[in-house]
């Protein structure tokens, strides 16, 4: 889908850049699933219901939390989370690491051993965002359970990543020496990816409901009639409608993908799509079937926004400490060279 690996080597600057500002803004806010680490873990008891076992009067409730019980407790939650950060700052340090010593040596064998820990990294990562997406988001209603909601969360990442790649590239191919190095044919990749990404998620969402649906279990229906309601049920077009079919039909077109002004437009439509998604999938547990208040929604914009502008801010920081074209790459001259074409 993306054409040569080595047509990537331009923009390994922007996805490094991103590596830094994830954990040093992660501990307080991750982008991946919605939910804030330092808040999570002094508020617990707000957050999720399963922390007032005690206080629970259905007793068919309390007989499966006392079952989940070894999984769903504070302390365990608390050390799991710790090691999610751990798998993602270790494999941010391994490959930042080799990154910067190819800039200074330019010794292929750098490439090769980021190679080597990428295959096993990324399975790692996988795993690791697999179970945060359990622990942070699945268990806001802890009788509910989806064995796919791992891999749409995961996806919804990568929707989000390459959205925003998108939206820096077209910044940066403005100025000098960006604007010598990304070439139509590097956005096309980008559109490509993007598109590829938008079809895996909605079928992962349309395989969900579908099997849940079908199934017609008490435990699996009432998390989808919740969001069927009202406002939510709303929403839930719009994100059919933005988050799949307009940047399906969109991404179809070779000349919007090939166009980096055109195509930010649909990365910024689905950026927009992911907030609401995270809301879609997040905010309903704590209705419980009652509206929110509007003062409630201008909250979770304003926070977003907020600890967006400092990721934004920690991220262009990093951008600017390093040379936004990797020099000393081996591979730097080929993917120049294929840039111009497709």
């Amino acid at each position: 889908m993306s054409g040569n690996a080595h047509d990537s080597v331009p923009r390994r600057r922007d996805l490094g850049a991103h590596h830094p500002a994830s954990p040093g803004i992660g501990f307080a806010h991750t982008d991946s699933d919605g939910d804030t680490f330092i808040p999570v873990a002094v508020g617990l008891g707000n957050i999720y219901e399963w922390m007032h076992r005690e206080s629970i009067t259905d007793e068919k409730l309390r007989a499966m939390l006392d079952h989940k019980s070894l999984w769903l407790n504070p302390k365990f939650f608390i050390v799991r989370t710790a090691i999610y950060f751990a798998v993602w700052i270790l494999l941010m340090l391994v490959l930042r690491k080799r990154s910067h010593k190819l800039d200074e040596t330019g010794d292929p064998a750098l490439i090769q051993s980021a190679q080597d820990w990428s295959g096993p990294g990324f399975l790692l990562y996988s795993i690791a965002c697999t179970f945060a997406a359990i622990d942070w988001v699945m268990s806001l209603d802890a009788e509910w359970f989806s064995t796919i909601f791992g891999m749409l969360l995961i996806v919804g990442q990568g929707v989000a990543a390459i959205a925003f790649i998108i939206s820096v590239c077209v910044i940066l191919s403005r100025r000098e020496p960006m604007n010598h190095v990304l070439k139509p044919k590097h956005f096309h990749d980008l559109g490509k990816l993007l598109l590829a990404l938008v079809m895996v998620w909605a079928y992962f969402s349309f395989s969900q409901l579908l099997i849940m649906w079908s199934g017609n279990l008490p435990e699996e229906i009432p998390w989808y009639i919740e969001r069927f309601k009202g406002t939510w049920g709303y929403l839930g077009i719009a994100l059919i409608l933005g988050h799949f079919f307009l940047p399906f039909v969109l991404l179809l077109s070779r000349d919007l993908k090939r166009n980096g002004r055109r195509l930010v437009f649909v990365a910024w439509l689905v950026i927009i799509m992911r907030f609401i998604d995270l809301l879609w999938l997040i905010v309903p547990e704590f209705e419980h079937g009652h509206p929110g208040h509007l003062k409630d929604y201008l909250i979770y914009i304003a926070s977003t926004v907020g600890m967006g502008g400092l990721w934004l801010g920690w991220f262009f920081w990093q951008l600017r400490s390093k040379a936004l074209v990797p020099y000393n790459d081996p591979l730097l001259p080929e993917a120049l060279a294929a840039g111009g074409g497709h």
